[in-house]
């Protein structure tokens, strides 16, 4: 994308690059007197003459270069990029070490970039930031070699080189960790990660961006109740070692709510915490009450002693068989009175420990019933609706199903909320949660999903815990007390409160601490105000005369109490405006004038900023000299922040309170609320809107029948695709419910397409996404059967190779699943039916289309397919390689074998492998774990420093990562065995982990 077209001018942040005159800035570096020339110049100091030579020189050469650079910019910024190359090409070499040398440099690099030369382009804004050093003094090169430096990773980014992309921003982030351009760093990282399809880690880069300001401003100490509330700590003393470290806040409202939030560390050694938590506008309720319920400890302890209790009760049958034992031994008739002795003891013991296991039993039972008691009764009281008695009645409502139930994989086959959905029933309350948010110790290792928890519920409620349902239900507890955490685990606001942020520091130079450090903010939101119809469903932007009118103001912090409040707005009514005269004003106001410089994407420019200030000025509730009635709007509820009113109108006008407001055709009715305390403006902001009233002209009933055209059928078909892919990626997140509406809708859809566009390419382009929602949604059968019609209906389609690659992965899924089946049943896994019926159709596919861009990932999964039956499929990998060298799927194989040869301990051949990876695939997003295991095979074949070397890089550019990790658990074990301690630092020449001390937490409202 064009810099001239993206970029803008450079905000008040202060990024970019102001033309400095002749006298701006620092002079450039005097000259040295020429000793040569005699005088007493060449005897030591120069002369009164010599002196003021020189200085004339500098001068005049520094305006000379302000000149030329100030012409290369303009040509630069006219467009004429190569042109503009030559001329800062010019001041480089006018003069090497200028005021110019760090701009110039680094808009050579802005060339580079508009020709799409992305690596010269990280070539030269590198060498831009290397000359801001620190004897660079004068503002602006400092500010551009910031820049510079920021722009090094986004041309990686443009260049799509997001490995090498990813860490240079990295490093943008750790030398300027306080500049507003880390934010845009992390957006760039997010965008990365993203266009890799690496959902979650886009997500948590995505999280990063807005956690930097340059400085506080007045929005920073306001929060604004149903957005999320973000906390910063710096405290050096924290993150010091090998382990990052979290820290904790407490969130007070004066309202009585009080939150705990655990921040997280940005990174390793890295000084600065982040956390967030929701808010909302209600009651207090103080989430802190469930941990004192039950906690994950109170679990483990449970656990403990059920353990015990069961090896005592193994104990005491030991000893009552060793009792039996000696009944029947040789002694009972040798030594009757003795033998009777020591069978006496043995059931003596067996029955002490099988009554303190007895005991020990009913006390865990005991604890289980009540910490759910004790959970029923905070449920109850703060969502009555998930109660058990809500439940029960539910329960007792729904009607049993005759049909086998598929296994529920969240998003996936079998799901029934997805099934319901594309069959184009609305979902079920009872929403799947994944196994990654309820995972806990002591589980089963599918997960417990909501409706299982909500089921031993149920039980609990029927009959007390007993030992043979003492596990299952402390599983449940223990995942229902997280999911209650996590749902009500947020700060309850309202307009009147503020909220005090307190940090404990305990982690010191002189050992623990407890110096409380602190920051307040108070509550605000921006209103909205509105005109609607009756019923509320329609902004209106015509008054029809003689009809209601919904006045409705959304205001969340004049939400004082629990009850429903009231605010005041103020009618006006406004002469009829002439349109001529405001769009001939409009015509002969002056054009914009062209911005002079550009900075980095995302910025406002100053001039954009100024002209925001200037109109920020607060208007009248009632134009003067005009008529104006006030209206009490009350809040719809409790806890809504939701103001309405209905006020009626008749032919002349509106009456209301005893006051009439007139009003004729034409005429504009004027709405117009008071924002006392606002986020984005100052307080005591006046909104206003206007409504031209019509008179009541009646109408008239058509009866028509309108028919799809191919238009309707397009657009229909392009929404259904969107539809689709948005709903792939909400599943992908876990978003399971929505991301289910996307799919039902996106299906719907595309089967209508389907039907009225038979025989067309839209008939065709809809079976092609017909099938990919199918397949998003994890319902293989039904994915196979649509790309079967698309190949039987359209058989010389773009999209076959699409529908053949869909048809094999279902039956490799199947395949799969039934491996999985054969190895819990103890079978030997084999080549199945389902898995030679996908090598079958993958080798089909690369045999009717060899030069497809389908056939590498066919021919890939041929590989993993004899992989699953539990052969090598080294052979494949190496057709792969040999027959599609340039396909990413190329190195995947690779690797593939590579990791065989690294399994069965042939580092050397391994080895040979992955080098050849890095030499022929150096763009392959694999790389990191694939240097990783290089660096593996390089320690085990006794290459110590090329082993080193090759870790050392992973742990660098993938900080914060499970490569990472790893590749620092290799280095420590490679150095302890040479005798070398801390070996997990960080490689030779790093920098030193900040010093110690803290700051003030800052606040920032989403």
């Amino acid at each position: 994308m064009s810099l001239r077209r993206l970029w803008v001018a450079v905000a008040s942040a202060g990024i970019g690059f102001a033309v400095a005159g002749a006298a701006g800035g620092q002079p450039a570096p005097k000259a040295e007197p020429d000793a040569a020339k005699g005088g007493a110049g060449a005897k030591g100091k120069p002369t009164d003459r010599e002196s003021r030579l020189a200085a004339r020189r500098d001068s005049r050469l520094n305006e000379e270069v302000a000149a030329v650079f100030k012409a290369a910019d303009t040509t630069y910024l006219v467009g004429d990029v190569a042109r503009a190359t030559e001329q800062f090409r010019k001041v480089l070499a006018m003069a090497p070490a200028s005021n110019y040398t760090v701009r110039a440099m680094a808009r050579l690099g802005d060339c580079a970039y508009e020709l799409k030369k992305y690596d010269e382009a990280a070539a030269l804004y590198r060498r831009a930031a290397s000359a801001a050093t620190d004897e660079v003094t004068d503002e602006a090169e400092v500010a551009t070699g910031v820049r510079a430096d920021y722009m090094v990773g986004q041309a990686y980014l443009v260049a799509k080189n997001y490995t090498t992309c990813f860490g240079a921003f990295r490093k943008f982030i750790d030398r300027h960790p306080g500049h507003p351009l880390v934010n845009m760093a992390y957006q760039s990282i997010g965008d990365g990660h993203l266009g890799l399809e690496q959902y979650q880690q886009a997500l948590s880069a995505y999280r990063m961006v807005g956690t930097v300001a340059k400085e506080r401003t007045a929005a920073m100490t306001r929060v604004t109740p149903g957005g999320r509330l973000y906390l910063r700590v710096t405290d050096a003393d924290v993150n010091v070692g090998e382990t990052p470290r979290t820290v904790r806040a407490i969130a007070r409202t004066s309202g009585g709510d009080e939150e705990t939030v655990e921040l997280e560390p940005m990174g390793l050694r890295n000084p600065v915490f982040l956390g967030t938590i929701p808010t909302a506008l209600s009651d207090p309720r103080k989430s802190g009450d469930l941990e004192k319920v039950f906690t994950e400890a109170q679990a483990a302890e449970v656990r403990q002693a059920l353990a015990d209790a069961r090896a005592k009760v193994k104990a005491a049958a030991e000893k009552r068989q060793e009792a039996a034992e000696v009944e029947r031994s040789a002694e009972k008739i040798t030594n009757p009175a003795g033998a009777e002795k020591k069978r006496a003891a043995l059931v003596a013991e067996a029955e002490a420990l099988e009554g303190t296991a007895k005991a020990g039993m009913t006390a865990a039972c005991a604890r289980v019933d009540q910490a759910m008691g004790a959970l029923e009764k905070i449920v109850e009281a703060w969502a009555p609706e998930q109660s058990v008695k809500a439940l029960a009645k539910t329960a007792r409502t729904v009607k049993p199903t005759t049909a086998p139930a598929a296994p529920a994989t969240p998003g996936g086959e079998g799901d029934p909320g997805v099934r319901a959905a594309l069959a184009g029933t609305l979902p079920t309350p009872d929403d799947v949660v994944g196994k990654d948010e309820v995972a806990t110790a002591g589980m089963p290792a599918a997960g417990l999903s909501e409706s299982d928890v909500d089921k031993v519920r149920l039980e609990a409620a029927a009959k007390a815990t007993g030992p043979e349902t003492v596990d299952a239900r402390l599983t449940a507890v223990s995942v229902w007390a997280r999911l209650l955490k996590r749902q009500f685990q947020r700060l309850e606001l309202t307009g009147k409160d503020t909220v005090e942020i307190e940090y404990v520091d305990e982690v010191g130079p002189k050992g623990p601490q407890r110096v409380i450090r602190k920051d307040s903010l108070t509550v605000a939101s921006d209103a909205v105000i509105g005109l609607y119809t009756r019923d509320g469903a329609e902004r209106v932007v015509q008054v029809v005369l003689g009809g209601d009118v919904l006045l409705r103001v959304e205001d969340l912090d004049r939400d004082l109490t629990g009850g429903a409040d009231a605010v005041t707005v103020t009618l006006a009514a406004l002469p009829k405006v002439d349109t001529r005269a405001a769009d001939l004003k409009q015509e002969t106001r002056p054009a914009t004038q062209p911005t002079t410089q550009r900075s980095t994407p995302g910025e406002v420019s100053a001039e954009e900023s100024a002209a925001a200030a200037g109109a920020a000025k607060v208007l009248p509730l009632a134009p003067e000299g005009m008529p104006s009635v006030t209206v009490e709007l009350r809040e719809t509820g409790p806890h809504t922040g939701v103001f309405e009113a209905v006020v009626k109108t008749s032919a002349t006008g509106l009456a209301h309170g005893g006051k009439t407001l007139p009003l004729a055709p034409g005429a504009q009715l004027r709405l117009a609320y008071k924002d006392a305390s606002a986020v984005r403006h100052a307080d005591g902001w006046v909104l206003a809107l206007t409504a031209e009233c019509l008179p009541d002209a009646g109408g008239e009933a058509l009866a028509v029948q309108f028919g799809q055209t191919y238009l309707d059928l397009q657009a229909k078909l392009k929404r259904a695709a969107a539809a689709g892919e948005m709903g792939k990626i909400y599943l992908e997140l876990g978003l399971v419910k929505r991301g289910k509406e996307y799919l039902r809708s996106a299906q719907t859809d595309c089967n209508e397409v389907a039907r009225a566009a038979s025989k067309t390419p839209l008939g065709e382009e809809a079976l092609h996404h017909s099938w990919q929602i199918y397949f998003y949604a994890g319902l293989l059968d039904e994915a196979a059967q649509a790309a079967r019609a698309l190949v039987s209906a359209y058989p010389q389609s773009d999209y076959v190779p699409d529908a053949l690659l869909a048809i094999g992965q279902v039956s490799l899924q199947q395949g799969e699943r039934q491996v999985e089946q054969d190895k819990a049943s103890g079978q030997k896994t084999a080549m199945n039916r389902e898995l030679q019926r996908a090598v079958s159709q993958f080798e089909e596919l690369v045999r009717r289309y060899p030069r497809g861009g389908r056939a590498p990932e066919a021919l890939f999964m041929v590989g993993k397919a004899k992989q699953l039956a539990g052969q090598t499929g080294l052979d494949t990998f190496e057709r792969l390689a040999k027959q599609f060298p340039d396909s990413a799927f190329a190195a995947r194989g690779l690797a593939q074998v590579g990791d065989y040869y690294l399994g069965i301990g042939d580092f050397g051949r391994a080895q040979d492998y992955f080098g050849r990876i890095l030499i022929d695939y150096p763009d392959s997003p694999d790389l990191g774990a694939v240097t990783l295991s290089r660096g593996v095979c390089q320690w085990k074949t006794g290459q110590i420093a090329d082993a080193l070397a090759s870790l050392y890089k992973v742990a660098e550019e993938h900080p914060g990562t499970k490569l990472a990790a790893d590749a620092r658990r290799h280095i420590n074990t490679i150095n302890q065995a040479r005798g070398v301690g801390g070996g997990g630092g960080a490689a030779p020449g790093a920098a030193a982990a900040p010093g110690s001390g803290a700051a003030a937490p800052v606040m920032k409202k989403e």
